[in-house]
């Protein structure tokens, strides 16, 4: 039964523990939950699985880490919802729509589309440039969204 979700060790650690944490890119990076002494990777793990589900891609891991588990992701409104209907649509696909409640099904399918979404991450930000501020990262994740709402609400 799946209980945690989880991603590639190496693009945890390259883009998460590697690049994200040491700039806390976006406020993602490594922060306590005050309830808990656990470290939140929720937040980071929802936008990266979202990247990827708009990249349309899944990258399977070579080799897999826990990221998070089960909990964080049932306390977080809507984040199951999430998890299951990009599971619904890859199902519709394969015309295997009874596997729908498959948990560690789903987990498996949004496990990859986040390795996508890292990566996508990594491009995007251009974790490597030391010139960047929280504000420029802010404004490139903006266009992309800008992007995806030309692409959706064209006028043509």
């Amino acid at each position: 039964m799946a209980d945690r979700v989880n991603i590639d060790r190496k693009l945890n650690a390259e883009i998460i523990k590697g690049k994200i944490d040491a700039k806390n890119v976006l406020g993602l990076g490594k922060k306590k939950n005050e309830d808990e002494d656990k470290v939140e990777r929720i937040d980071i793990f929802l936008l990266a699985m979202a990247l990827g589900a708009n990249e349309g891609i899944k990258t399977p891991s070579s080799s897999t880490e826990g990221l998070i588990q089960e909990n964080p992701i049932k306390n977080r409104p809507g984040a199951m919802s999430y998890i299951y209907s990009l599971l619904a649509k890859d199902l519709i696909v394969q015309n295997n729509i009874k596997a729908l409640d498959d948990k560690k099904l789903a987990f498996e399918t949004v496990e990859q589309y986040a390795n996508t979404g890292l990566i996508k991450l990594r491009e995007i930000l251009d974790l490597d440039s030391s010139g960047y501020t929280d504000e420029d990262y802010i404004y490139k994740m903006l266009s992309l969204l800008d992007d995806k709402y030309d692409e959706l609400f064209s006028e043509e």
